[in-house]
């Protein structure tokens, strides 16, 4: 049941960036749930039998799965890193981390004696070195890949200029922080499993429900801006429309023309244009100031159109 609320959640992340695809130019942190959902999926009981049988059984589909979790935390992480440090930014050390840790688990995953599918694969052959170390290996990195992250979310939330990229930014770091606790789980028990000790049913019992609630904050967290800035471009289309109508009217009632609209210009073009013809208006004739209400209008309409244009790069930019 875990396994399908945290895959769950990692789609409903990927249909929420699919959704506002059209305000993104790097699709990066697209491609990264997308890997991440993927190694999810497959670790779903079911699914994983019917697929590792594909490869005579061996696991392999494990390796693949944690294969893709890595880099998919990676990449969602520089998402975030270039998201405050600007949209060229790339950590040389964990770039080679990740080469490094993609070399090693593949590596140490030839050496486990795993005969048989098993959806249960560190419980069943965790207690082997080998096994140990290409878990141990991977959740090393992701602690300190999430440590990384947490650190640049904190650093620069407030720099954000709009509530959903600070939120998001709040919630991706809180997520991190219930990831690296996580991964300290994972190795506890990586650790625990091989000298045998009869700790490990303690600390098993701390996995589901951490792993739930890391897996639910990142992607929350990483929802939140783009969502955000979805909601509040429909709202502003709104407030576009809705000023177009009333400034359109104070116009006609001022010059007695109505306002005419541009092949092929957009309604905040139209909004500006007309703005510019009511100003043009009031300077010919200052004799004849607008009711109060009007004016009020207008400048609602100036606020409108001086808007920050772009707002700060944000977790899924």
């Amino acid at each position: 049941m875990t396994e399908v609320i945290v895959t769950a959640s990692m789609w409903a992340l990927v249909i929420a960036l699919i959704a506002t695809i059209r305000a993104r130019v790097d699709q990066s942190v697209l491609y990264a749930s997308c890997a991440v959902a993927m190694s999810l999926t497959f670790n779903i009981d079911p699914l994983y039998l019917s697929v590792d049988g594909w490869f005579s059984g061996r696991n392999w589909l494990d390796l693949l799965a944690n294969l893709l979790l890595v880099t998919g935390v990676y990449f969602l992480s520089r998402t975030v890193l270039r998201a405050v440090n600007g949209p060229t930014y790339s950590s040389v050390p964990l770039r080679i981390g990740l080469a490094a840790v993609l070399a090693a688990i593949t590596v140490l995953f030839v050496f486990i004696e795993a005969p048989s599918s098993s959806t249960t694969f560190m419980a069943d052959y965790g207690a082997q070195l080998p096994a140990a170390l290409y878990s141990i290996v991977q959740f090393s990195y992701v602690g300190l890949v999430m440590m990384t992250t947490a650190v640049a979310c904190i650093r620069y939330r407030g720099s954000m200029t709009t509530p959903g990229f600070r939120i998001g930014l709040a919630i991706i770091a809180a997520g991190c922080f219930s990831t690296i606790a996580l991964a300290l789980v994972i190795l506890a028990l990586d650790l625990l499993h091989v000298v045998g000790s009869p700790l490990m049913d303690a600390v098993g019992s701390l996995y589901s429900p951490v792993y739930v609630l890391s897996v639910a904050l990142l992607c929350i967290g990483f929802a939140t801006a783009p969502l955000s800035r979805f909601v509040r471009r429909i709202v502003t289309r709104r407030r576009i429309s809705v000023s177009l109508k009333l400034l359109g009217a104070i116009l006609s009632r001022r010059t007695g023309e109505a306002p005419t609209a541009l092949v092929l210009e957009s309604r905040e073009a139209q909004l500006h244009r007309l703005v510019v013809s009511l100003r043009d208006a009031i300077t010919a004739q200052p004799d004849e100031p607008l009711a109060p209400h009007d004016a009020t209008e207008l400048e609602r309409a100036e606020r409108l159109l001086l808007r920050p244009k772009s707002a700060n790069a944000l977790p899924s930019a």
